[in-house]
């Protein structure tokens, strides 16, 4: 790329990520995280959850603005969609933990806390005593959770959200975005590829997800006795869906190997583009023997 600002830098990625949408969410953010500390602090039994659930999801909503922009601000690409998610719930989590941190250290809030332990200094649902000081409870709640929590729902809007969106209003976007050739005689073949890799990602999460949960929840062990039985869940969703869930998981995986011999085999990269960014596959670079280097159809390879 020959413009330093469409490059793909660290610096230019935050520089992406704070805009002003991003801005303002991250301040709501913080009010949600004093409003659900200020509430948990004197809450002893945890009787209300949802003010300090506020307190640690906050940060869900400057990351998701950020992740839902994509489909009409046209960066980043979905090379580095991950990597913004990641800095974005990052940038999110150490602002609100921040904002924890400096309430449960105000007196007020001290106070609240110490008068909700009781005079044992014994139990606390929220900050509980075994850790130390109540600051210790935000790191770990509102700053690692909360980073946790921002993170995964980032990457099931862009998994279930922003690239089925994308593949198919979008398509040849994608296509150059993942450097495969933009020639009018490969539009078609590609089009197709990005729109079951969108497919495949989002089946690849389901597949995973349905088999930890299954295999933790089913009342029968091993995979094989618990397919058998899975079919009971008709009978008794409340006891067999656990057998059922893993059995749908496990069902997925012809699926999405499929799959992915489908989309390797249709689909036609760009190797001139991918051998000059220095991101071609083994494969790449033996098909790049019959592909002139210096002739590249894709937009992302340097000028």
């Amino acid at each position: 790329m020959g413009n330093n600002e469409d490059a793909y830098t660290p610096a230019n990625i935050v520089r992406y990520i704070l805009d002003p949408g991003f801005y303002v969410l991250t301040v709501v953010a913080c009010v949600l995280v004093v409003v659900g500390v200020n509430v948990a602090a004197g809450d002893t039994n945890g009787d209300q959850p949802l003010f300090f659930g506020l307190a640690v999801g906050a940060g869900v909503l400057p990351v998701a603005w950020m992740v839902l922009r994509t489909l009409w601000s046209g960066k980043p690409d979905s090379r580095l969609v991950l990597q913004s998610v990641t800095l974005a719930s990052l940038m999110s989590a150490c602002a609100n933990m921040i904002v924890g941190v400096v309430m449960v250290l105000l007196p007020p809030t001290a106070q609240k806390i110490a008068d909700a332990r009781g005079p044992a200094n014994d139990w606390h649902y929220y900050f509980t005593p075994d850790l130390g000081n109540p600051a210790t409870n935000v790191l770990l709640s509102v700053g690692l959770m909360g980073f946790i929590a921002a993170l995964l729902t980032g990457l099931l809007l862009v998994v279930f959200v922003v690239l089925p969106i994308m593949a198919l209003t979008n398509a040849d976007r994608l296509v150059a975005q993942n450097l495969l050739d933009t020639a009018p005689q490969h539009r078609k073949a590609n089009v197709f590829s990005v729109r079951l890799t969108a497919l495949l990602l989002a089946l690849i999460f389901v597949m995973v997800t349905a088999i930890v949960v299954g295999k933790e929840f089913s009342q029968t062990q091993p995979f094989l006795m618990a397919m058998t039985q899975s079919w009971r869940v008709f009978m008794s969703p409340g006891t067999f869906w656990g057998e059922a869930v893993w059995t749908l998981g496990a069902l997925l995986v012809p699926v999405v190997i499929v799959l992915l011999i489908v989309i390797r085999t249709k689909q036609r990269p760009d190797y001139a583009a991918r051998e000059a960014l220095g991101v071609n596959a083994i494969g790449d670079r033996l098909k790049t023997q019959t592909v002139n280097p210096k002739v590249s159809r894709n937009e992302h390879a340097p000028k």
